[in-house]
């Protein structure tokens, strides 16, 4: 791979190395910081292109010139040309189906039965639990004092056990759901091994069969923290949709919602715990909670990058982007773009301008960001409030998303005096 835009050698080493494979950088911030400093886009070889600065990231993700569904066709088609010996028929109809892989109508017929569950009643509806969801999963963690535990195992349970009980799983089913959950996010992965595949075919033609049944179960059902009932509601409003496009929503907001979340919360509670200042801060005024999950989002997105195509010859930041090639906007990076954000690589919780691109922009802007900014927010205060946590390892993951595989911790009950420990300065065995 070569670029138009005469980088630096490591420069263009690391660029290629991310392209290819976004989780091989555990930081990535000093790419950011050298690409910036040559320009907002950059063409790549093969008809890509990468979009690096915040407006024109902001422009490409608001221009429904720049679709969504041809690339996600192609990558479909990728999927099955790596399919090996597994028959990957079922993940590519299951990724095709999402409506955020779609555009235009298609896409917005799907979307606007999914607006009333995450109006603000229906939100307000599900604080209650929630609180209660995030309390259970503190007290938990204060199990065993002295202990080391995992605390990726709080910010995977409180979307758990919320989107479990709002859609009424039984208890006995709660560990196939986080594990089909947890597969389906690899719906979009192009798997190397077959049984990895195998495993995520599994997954989805026992999920899909489960969210039907529960469909039929709740028939009937009412009340505005009934997510079921919210959103067959709302299908009920359009006959154009049927129960194949319905489920294929539920399963989305299931596994979009569940990821993004998990690592909001794991990435947020590891930021607070690297900078003691930023945490007494926080704890000192926490009226600043939100702040910081923005901030922290901000520096450490969920999402790594957002895939589009041009439709038609576009100018974005002086260049000219021909119709068909694929534009990569960089989320972490427009994200730390110095010409938005003063200090751009700096954790300040107290930054006036947190606004960030970590839940995209424009027509395909996350529909579920209300509900996990609330899930965020609950679990980050519980957390603050009631521990105290030494941070004794963690490891990044090479996955397509900004995810932990491990956060090891020491948790305390917090006594109002001390501050949570920083991590090593670097990523720490696991």
């Amino acid at each position: 791979m070569t670029t138009s835009t005469g980088l630096p050698e490591d420069t263009r080493v690391a660029l290629e190395r991310y392209v290819h494979e976004p989780g091989s950088l555990s930081d990535p911030g000093p790419l950011w910081t050298a690409l910036h400093q040559h320009g907002p886009v950059h063409r790549l070889d093969e008809g890509q292109w990468l979009v690096i600065g915040f407006d024109a990231a902001r422009q490409v993700l608001r221009d429904d010139s720049f679709g969504r569904e041809a690339e996600a066709r192609d990558h479909a088609a990728r999927l099955a040309a790596a399919g090996g010996a597994v028959d990957t028929t079922a993940i590519q109809r299951t990724y095709l189906r999402w409506f955020l892989n779609m555009d235009g109508e298609a896409h917005g017929r799907l979307r606007r039965i999914t607006g009333p569950v995450f109006r603000p009643r229906t939100l307000a509806a599900l604080t209650p639990m929630i609180e209660s969801v995030a309390d259970a999963a503190i007290a938990d963690l204060l199990t065993e004092p002295g202990a080391a535990k995992d605390l990726l195992g709080f910010a995977y349970e409180v979307p758990h056990q919320v989107v479990c009980q709002v859609l009424g799983v039984p208890t006995e089913d709660h560990t196939m759901w986080r594990e089909s959950v947890e597969l389906l996010a690899d719906a979009n992965q192009i798997l190397s091994a077959d049984d990895e595949r195998a495993r995520v075919v599994a997954a989805i033609e026992r999920f899909e069969p489960y969210c039907r049944d529960l469909f039929e179960q709740q028939a009937g059902a009412q009340g505005e923290a009934n997510l079921l009932a919210v959103l067959r509601a709302a299908a009920d409003e359009d006959p154009t949709i049927d129960d194949v496009e319905l489920i294929a929503t539920l399963m989305l907001l299931i596994v979009a919602g569940h990821v993004t979340t998990v690592n909001m919360i794991a990435n947020t509670s590891l930021l607070l715990a690297s900078h003691p200042d930023q945490l007494a801060a926080v704890r000192a005024d926490p009226s600043l909670v939100a702040n910081a999950i923005e901030e922290a989002i901000r520096l450490e997105p969920p999402a790594r990058v957002n895939v589009r195509r041009a439709d038609l010859p576009i100018e974005v930041a002086g260049m000219t982007i021909p119709a068909g090639d694929t534009v990569l906007v960089v989320v972490g990076g427009a994200n730390r773009d110095p010409a938005r954000f003063p200090d751009p690589n700096t954790f300040d919780v107290t930054r006036a301008d947190t606004q960030n691109l970590s839940f995209g922009f424009g027509t395909h802007f996350c529909v579920g960001a209300p509900l996990a900014r609330l899930e965020g927010r609950i679990a980050i205060e519980r957390l603050i409030d009631t521990c105290d946590v030494e941070v004794l390892a963690y490891r990044w993951s090479k996955r397509s998303t900004r995810a932990l595989d491990n956060l090891q911790v020491l948790v305390s009950p917090h006594d109002g005096a001390r501050t949570v420990l920083a991590p090593p300065s670097r990523e720490g065995p696991s």
